[in-house]
């Protein structure tokens, strides 16, 4: 049994899973750096790195990939520093003001890249792009109108992860983490509550803390499925992932609840330095 037959989703793609896997994503890839050379925009850079973490997650389901090779993974965090920092876009363009950290900026966007970005640089140990990540962010973000919106605080637990690997301390940190915890959504702060535990160093109350945020994920799973990304519980594989980077240890759900949380090893990669 395999982790997508664990998570129950059935797939109903016009492509076979295999398929998708080892030619539509990397097609996909492909005819995406081929737009980007006439003219990029920020939606391809999300693209881009929406089909790469498709690519291990289809593999910690079960399906690996034949073109998931150091190449393009090189070629992918490339394209991610060169989002964050360089000067792509042309000045008072739609893609300028997409980039623009300033307060009262409603066009900013952050949510969407970063919280995949994280999780892809944690998964591949890019420490030095995921520091220089982390000392981007802000604490006021908020995030971008997307087709499914996502909780502020929700998105907010991405800042708090990425504060603990940046250079300097992030202003407005204590604030911003305050308002979670007195939250009464439940998801961000079980999510939170596992973190709290990882920078603590206490790996029993980690362990008790992010199988409740797990357990809660999988509760609240539609009954309709539209797409495997739905049931893979990102937050808590950042998590995770951000934790061992702290020295807590893989903690041994079983197979059944790690079916829904990908770790480094999961996507076929090596264990994580801190395991």
């Amino acid at each position: 049994m395999n982790n997508l037959d664990r998570i129950g989703f059935v797939w109903r793609g016009d492509w076979s899973i295999e398929e998708h896997q080892n030619r539509k994503l990397p097609g996909n890839i492909q005819e995406t750096y081929q737009y980007l050379e006439k003219k990029e925009y920020y939606h391809l850079h999300c693209r881009l790195a929406d089909y790469y973490g498709s690519m291990q997650i289809l593999t910690h389901l079960g399906f690996p990939s034949r073109s998931n090779g150091p190449e393009l993974a090189q070629k992918i965090f490339g394209l991610i520093n060169h989002h964050y920092f360089d000067v792509w876009y042309k000045p008072r363009s739609d893609e300028a003001k997409e980039m623009r950290k300033a307060k009262g900026n409603d066009g900013f966007r952050w949510y969407e890249m970063l919280s995949s970005t994280m999780w892809l640089c944690l998964m591949h140990d890019q420490k030095k792009l995921l520091s220089d990540i982390a000392d981007w962010t802000e604490s006021w973000f908020e995030p971008e109108w997307l087709p499914i919106p996502v909780d502020p605080l929700w998105a907010k637990t991405y800042i708090s992860i990425a504060s603990s690997f940046r250079t300097k301390p992030l202003k407005g940190l204590e604030e911003m983490e305050d308002a979670i915890r007195k939250s009464r959504k439940k998801a961000p702060k079980l999510l939170l509550a596992a973190w709290d535990a990882a920078r603590d160093g206490d790996q029993q109350k980690f362990e008790k803390t992010l199988l409740e945020s797990i357990k809660h994920f999988i509760s609240t799973l539609p009954s309709e499925q539209i797409h495997f990304f739905e049931f893979i519980a990102f937050g808590q594989s950042t998590v995770l992932a951000a934790a061992r980077r702290l020295g807590m240890k893989l903690p041994d759900y079983g197979p059944e609840i790690m079916a829904y949380v990908p770790t480094s090893e999961s996507i076929g990669l090596p264990g994580l330095s801190n395991t």
